[in-house]
């Protein structure tokens, strides 16, 4: 899992990216008003906060789940059981879908899609 530093160079091209966007936009809407720009801005800012968010918490997920290898119910080690996606919603409003490790104990059946 590639860490935050690594996902740097990857925001700035997304960060570039929306600036050149919401440069052109404004070009093609030059007498928007304040709200028009700032939801403009929002719009696009929301792919770079999502994509960081994402990033993020993955990378956290990632570097936590040692700490969340036993079950909490009967304290058994827990075993990988592969990748699974879940979306969620931020607190904005805007979906998002992580993919983590899922883990499973074998002597109670618990599951656990590590948090983040």
């Amino acid at each position: 899992m590639p860490n935050l530093a690594e996902k740097k160079a990857e925001w700035n091209e997304v960060a570039a990216k929306i600036f050149e966007e919401v440069e052109a936009w404004h070009k093609i809407h030059p007498e928007a008003t304040f709200v028009e720009i700032e939801t403009a801005i929002d719009h696009n800012l929301a792919r770079l906060r999502n994509q960081m968010l994402k990033d993020s918490s993955q990378t956290s997920a990632a570097q936590g789940l040692e700490n969340r290898l036993k079950c909490e119910s009967c304290g058994v080690k827990l075993h990988r059981r592969g990748k699974q996606k879940r979306r969620i919603l931020s607190e904005r409003g805007q979906s998002l879908e992580l993919e983590r490790d899922y883990l499973v104990c074998p002597k109670c059946g618990v599951g656990l899609f590590p948090p983040g």
